[in-house]
C-alpha cells in the first residue's frame, strides 16, 4: 500500500551511504579543527537515521494514505533534493566549495523555488562566497578548493 514510501526510504538510505562514502574521502579532522569530510558524514548519518525511521513508518502506517512524504509529488521532490545533494558531495572535491555550492544552491532555487536564472545566480554567489569566507577565513576550516587551487 505504501510502495512509494518504501521505495523513497530505500533511495534515501542508499543516498546516505553514497554521501557517507564520498564524505570519507575527505579528512574528518585537520590539525586545527574540523575537516571537509565532517559535514557530509554528519548529513549522511542524519539521512541514514531518517531513512530507517521512514521505512519503519511506511511498513506500519494505517489510515490517511498520505504517509511521511505526503504525495507522490512531495516524494519526488525529496528524492530530487537528496539526489542533488549527493551530486554536490560527489563534485565537491573536483569543483571546490564555491563552484559546487553555487551549482547546488542555483539548482535548488530554480527547481524548488522556481527562481529565474539571474536571480538564483546572484543569490547562490552571495551564499557560496559568504559561506566560504565564514568557514575558510573566519573559522579557519579548510574547505576543498578543487581545480581552482592551482590558480
Amino acid at each position: 500500500m505504501y510502495l512509494a514510501e518504501k521505495i523513497g526510504s530505500v533511495v534515501v538510505f542508499l543516498l546516505s551511504i553514497a554521501i557517507g562514502v564520498a564524505g570519507f574521502s575527505f579528512n574528518f579532522w585537520e590539525e586545527y579543527g574540523p575537516g571537509a569530510g565532517l559535514w557530509p558524514a554528519l548529513i549522511a548519518g542524519g539521512w541514514f537515521i531518517i531513512s530507517i525511521i521512514w521505512f519503519i513508518e511506511a511498513n506500519t502506517l494505517k489510515g490517511s494514505g498520505k504517509g511521511f512524504a505526503g504525495s507522490k509529488k512531495n516524494l519526488m521532490n525529496i528524492v530530487v533534493v537528496f539526489g542533488a545533494f549527493g551530486v554536490y558531495v560527489a563534485i565537491l572535491g573536483f569543483l571546490g566549495f564555491i563552484l559546487s555550492t553555487m551549482a547546488f544552491v542555483m539548482f535548488i532555487l530554480a527547481y524548488q523555488e522556481k527562481y529565474k536564472p539571474v536571480k538564483s545566480f546572484i543569490i547562490s554567489a552571495f551564499i557560496s562566497v559568504g559561506l566560504f569566507l565564514m568557514f575558510e577565513v573566519w573559522l579557519s576550516v579548510q574547505l576543498p578548493h578543487g581545480f581552482l587551487e592551482i590558480i
